[in-house]
C-alpha cells in the first residue's frame, strides 16, 4: 500500500484586477499599485505594502524612510545603531509630515 505524501498548498492572494468589480484568486505575486489603479493605470506592479495603511504601492508612489529600532534589554530600551527601513505611501507620508 502506497502512502500519500501531503503536499503543501500554494498560497493564494486575493486581488482586485482592473477594477472589474469581481474579486479573483490568483497564485502569483501580481499585486498592483492602488494609487496607479485609481488613476486608471493597471500595469504598475507594486513593490510593497505601506506600513501605515497597508495598501500596495509602486516605486513612484512610495517613499522608503529610516526609523530607529528600540529593543528592551532588561528594563532599559536599547536603541539600535543601524537604522531600519519602512515603506510608506504618498498619502501617509503627507499625513505624517503635516
Amino acid at each position: 500500500m502506497c502512502a500519500e505524501v501531503a503536499r503543501p498548498r500554494r498560497r493564494t492572494a486575493i486581488t482586485h484586477p482592473h477594477r472589474t468589480g469581481e474579486w479573483a484568486l490568483s497564485s502569483g505575486s501580481d499585486m498592483h499599485c492602488y494609487d496607479c489603479a485609481q488613476a486608471g493605470r493597471h500595469d504598475a506592479n507594486g513593490i510593497g505594502a505601506c506600513t501605515r495603511c497597508g495598501l500596495f504601492t509602486c516605486a513612484d508612489h512610495s517613499r522608503v524612510l529610516q526609523t530607529t529600532v528600540q529593543r528592551p534589554i532588561g528594563v532599559i530600551p536599547m536603541t539600535s545603531v543601524l537604522p531600519s527601513r519602512r515603506l510608506v505611501c504618498g498619502a501617509c507620508r503627507t499625513a505624517e509630515a503635516s
